[in-house]
């Protein structure tokens, strides 16, 4: 089962990724394979894939180069750990500093190279991809 996908800039490629239950157990029915998938939307076939141990949550395409943001499962908990892949070369690229562990909620800037991570703790962190720094960090709202 599918549940995330994200389509790149052109439309050109689709990223899928599945995830499994907190135990590390394939979910049935039907199965999951926990897996992060790369696609030619133009040819309907898989260009790459890359396992994950409990899956994949959320992607995110960058629009102005070949990464994009993955957020896998750490179990049965609803935030996971950030990932920054090269999706040509299959490369992992290292987080800015400052990026928390307990990531729950990514999107992408289509215009500019901001980023904006949700966190488990409530907080919301602008993140300059160009040069790799942390712009802010919004916190948990109380009340309204």
């Amino acid at each position: 089962m599918v549940n995330t996908v994200s389509v790149s800039p052109g439309g050109g490629r689709v990223l899928t990724g599945s995830f499994c239950d907190g135990a590390g157990n394939l979910s049935d029915p039907p199965p999951q394979d926990a897996v992060l998938r790369l696609w030619s939307a133009d040819a309907a076939k898989p260009l790459a894939a890359k396992s994950f141990p409990y899956g994949v949550l959320e992607t995110a395409f960058f629009p102005d180069a070949p990464n994009a943001y993955v957020l896998t499962s750490s179990g049965a908990q609803f935030w996971g750990a950030l990932h920054e892949l090269n999706l040509e070369t299959g490369a992992e690229i290292p987080l800015p500093d400052g990026t928390p562990a307990d990531i729950s909620a990514i999107a992408v800037d289509p215009a500019r190279p901001i980023a904006a991570l949700g966190s488990a703790d409530g907080t919301v962190r602008i993140i300059d991809r160009a040069s790799r720094a942390v712009l802010r960090v919004i916190p948990q709202e109380s009340g309204r």
